[in-house]
């Protein structure tokens, strides 16, 4: 397991040491009313409250002379208007918080940097707050986005009039795969936090039985409720990025039935299915008199069994979306007409 120094090292001279796991800090932080200054960090400005339902605050670290600042972007909370926002990022269509996030980054870049000088920037933020974090470098080459189970933004802000040109620039920590992590396209390479604790409390009667593994993601009651939201939460990210660091580089699937192909996994998802099965063997419940080997084993190709059907299924709609089907198709659909061109095309020869 590579540490945050490793696995980036160009923060580690010109950057605060911690920077990302601050940024995580940072990130849970804006969710809260009061600010807790037990990160080493002081919240000096807050946005004013606006119809979007859009919050940030402005952090910089409580030393005399700051060397960077960082500002966080609020995520999902349970109100209308980030109901609003989060359909969009489902439908990858831009929406109003993404104004106002750079609207308020570029304020508070203005004010700092005529308190504090020209010190580095930096944008963070958690779910919906890592689009947001991600659109807040807009208009600014030097800032960086540093995110956390970011839901994928490279879309959004493409139909929002932003194309970053340097991925460098964005610096994605994502938990185990979850219906919201690989819901879009990514704008760069994530670090994938490995072996974060899963908790499997599957509710009785939400699986047929243990080898019932649905196909279709939305209809894995585990998959969407339980394993997401033991992953998605940023403070247990936080508790296991402290005990053991970023974890590893990946290009990370994207998609509602891409991403449940991935979490499909057994070979590259071992222990998580591991530990899946263990805990449904030991549910009464089941009713089953297997050896342990013998139901692991069922289970396992029950999981891959699923995930090759999604694999075919995408495969099949690949084709028939594709420029060649759909010529095929066509000539079908107008036999006839082909056929009589092509003796046009003979008598004429």
């Amino acid at each position: 397991m590579r540490t945050i120094k490793e696995l980036h090292p160009e923060l580690n001279n010109s950057e605060p040491g911690n920077l990302i796991l601050n940024c995580a800090y940072l990130a849970c932080d804006v969710y809260n009313a009061n600010h807790d200054k037990k990160y080493g960090y002081e919240r000096i400005y807050e946005s004013n409250p606006v119809s979007s339902g859009y919050f940030g605050a402005c952090y910089i670290p409580t030393l005399n002379n700051p060397n960077h600042a960082i500002i966080a972007h609020r995520g999902t909370v349970p109100d209308f208007s980030s109901i609003i926002a989060d359909i969009s990022v489902a439908e990858e269509k831009s929406f109003k918080q993404l104004e106002d996030a750079v609207f308020f980054a570029e304020n508070f870049a203005s004010s700092i940097k005529a308190i504090f000088g020209d010190i580095p920037i930096y944008n963070t933020g958690h779910s919906l707050g890592g689009i947001l974090s991600d659109a807040a470098t807009k208009n600014s080459n030097q800032n960086i986005s540093i995110t956390f189970e970011n839901p994928g933004s490279k879309n959004i802000l493409k139909k929002f009039g932003y194309i970053p040109n340097a991925t460098k620039s964005f610096r994605i920590t994502q938990s185990h795969i979850n219906i919201i992590n690989t819901c879009n396209e990514q704008l760069a390479p994530i670090s994938r936090l490995i072996h974060k604790p899963v908790i499997y409390n599957i509710p009785k009667g939400m699986l047929k039985a243990p080898f019932d593994i649905a196909i279709n993601p939305f209809m894995n009651g585990f998959y969407l409720v339980q394993n997401t939201l033991s992953q998605h939460t940023i403070p247990e990210m936080i508790e296991h990025m402290k005990a053991k660091g970023v974890g590893v580089s990946e290009i990370s699937p994207f998609g509602f039935n891409e991403g449940y192909s991935a979490y499909l996994d057994t070979q590259k998802n071992q222990l998580y299915w591991h530990n899946y099965f263990d805990y449904a063997f030991k549910q009464k419940e089941y009713g089953t008199e297997m050896p342990w080997e013998q139901f692991l084993n069922s289970g396992l190709a029950a999981v891959e069994r699923s995930r090759s059907q999604i694999q075919i299924m995408e495969e099949e709609k690949s084709y028939i979306e594709s420029p060649r089907s759909l010529g095929f198709f066509n000539v079908e659909k107008n036999k006839d007409e082909v056929i009589e061109s092509q003796k046009s095309q003979c008598l004429i020869a």
